[in-house]
């Protein structure tokens, strides 16, 4: 996905170029263009030049012309034109090369309506970025056209396609070179903002997409009133995966919604909340009551300890998977890597299971793992952080039994010798922040101390 590149650039109604990004550059092999003529020949810009005459200022066309590559190779374009309202204003071409919109190995890169990356193409993406451990922060939103259904009710669905082209060009132009965007079904879109750096610069894009859709049809003729709503969210800061990512964005964009549309909304979990049980948002108010409960928990554990009380494992591992809602946690031996006691939770059939017969985890046994143990001999390894070549043996592990992340403490006593380990599914909603890593260190030390380790 990563390689098909679409070509974005601003003339004026003499061809004079006003802006062009950087891989245009590069497609033409120079670090400057002043007019198209430069690249288009003769023929191709007299029909350029009265295509564009015959769109209408606001509106959008197409067309089709040739390019002189960097190689000297003449590649035909197909390009959108859109036109602002003022009769001196800018138009912008938004072009992609044929040949590569024919190539079968992106069939299907492309929406057919739009030209912006299909609902496919653009999920691909989000997924390749998610599992680079190189490709660092970006931001994922999902935008709607409000009210979108009366648009169609009321003027039309060929009216209610060209609204749909048209905010699709506005967020093309917008979001230009710091990401890419997708049509994900009817008036639904998928920005995903890869080279953002601060978040002055994401209000600023956000700002302008939603400024310039209402400003494009307010007050229009046919009396049009569209505005969009936008929600979104950070990886990794907020969320690790897709689903957890798509879900934040998506609440996010019901909250745009429920607020009054025509606006976007950045999360904040000190606003909004956390993702909680079942993957539904917890707020402040509830998150705090959460934490409440983990420090009780640890607090009675220390109190029963200092007075002499013990606890089973299954006693202590129990309260533990249901305060951090963690699916899977066993005590493994290191002499065969099998469970001693352990404790499943099966969310699809409502049930947890206690002490799972003989569950093994191989994989403790692998070198590789050796790299992620800290000084508090805790390992946290999360599947979309993994090296797929240098630790392929515990990524392969990690994808066939669905694990999104798994904790491994080291225990040792003068009679047990082997692991604690926590276990998450990719599917799930358990999350394990910094200071809940922190208190697992502490219970484990807990366990060490307390329970019937044999």
């Amino acid at each position: 996905m990563k390689q098909f590149k679409k070509f974005y650039i601003s003339i004026d109604k003499d061809l004079n170029v006003l802006k062009c990004n950087d891989v245009f550059l590069q497609y033409i092999g120079t670090d400057q263009i002043f007019n198209l003529d430069q690249i288009i020949p003769p023929q191709d810009v007299m029909q350029l030049r009265n295509a564009i005459f015959a769109v209408n200022p606001g509106s959008t066309g197409f067309t089709c012309f040739r390019v002189r590559t960097y190689i000297g190779k003449l590649n035909w374009m197909a390009s959108s034109i859109e036109k602002s309202l003022a009769f001196d204003g800018p138009i912008t071409l938004d072009m992609t090369d044929i040949q590569i919109m024919k190539s079968e190995n992106i069939s299907g890169t492309y929406d057919k309506m739009t030209g912006l990356l299909s609902k496919q193409a653009v999920i691909d993406y989000l997924h390749e970025l998610i599992e680079d451990p190189e490709s660092g922060s970006f931001y994922t939103f999902l935008m709607d056209i409000d009210h979108f259904k009366t648009v169609n009710d009321t003027f039309g669905h060929m009216r209610g396609d060209e609204v749909i082209i048209d905010v699709a060009h506005i967020l093309q132009d917008c979001v230009g070179e710091n990401g890419v965007v997708g049509r994900i079904g009817g008036d639904e879109f998928m920005l995903v903002l890869e080279k953002i750096n601060t978040e002055a610069k994401l209000r600023e894009i956000l700002g302008k997409i939603k400024d310039t859709v209402r400003d494009k049809y307010h007050n229009f003729g046919d009396k049009l009133d569209i505005t969009v709503s936008l929600g979104g969210a950070l990886f990794p800061d907020n969320a690790r995966d897709y689903d957890s990512l798509f879900m934040l964005a998506d609440h996010m964009l019901y909250t745009a919604k429920i607020k009054g549309r025509n606006r976007y909304i950045i999360y904040q979990p000190q606003v909004h909340g956390i993702i909680g049980l079942n993957g539904k948002m917890v707020t402040p108010v509830e998150h705090l009551a959460m934490n409440s409960s983990k420090v009780r928990m640890i607090r009675d554990l220390m109190r029963d300890y200092l007075t002499g009380k013990s606890h089973t494992i299954r006693e202590i591992i129990e309260r533990v998977s249901k305060t951090y809602d963690i699916d899977y946690i066993y005590v493994i031996k290191k002499a065969d890597y099998k469970s001693v006691a352990g404790i499943e939770k099966n969310v699809e059939k409502d049930k947890v299971i206690i002490n799972p017969s003989e569950t093994q985890l191989p994989i403790l046994a692998s070198e590789n793992l050796t790299a992620f143990f800290d000084a508090n001999r805790m390992a946290v390894v999360n599947i979309h952080e993994i090296d797929k070549e240098k630790k392929a043996d515990i990524y392969s592990f990690m994808d066939e039994k669905a694990f999104r992340s798994m904790v491994v403490c080291l225990l040792t006593t003068d009679d047990f010798d082997g692991y604690l380990t926590f276990i998450s599914r990719k599917d799930s909603a358990c999350r394990l922040s910094e200071a809940s890593l922190a208190d697992l260190v502490y219970i484990t030390s807990l366990l060490e101390f307390s329970s019937d380790l044999k």
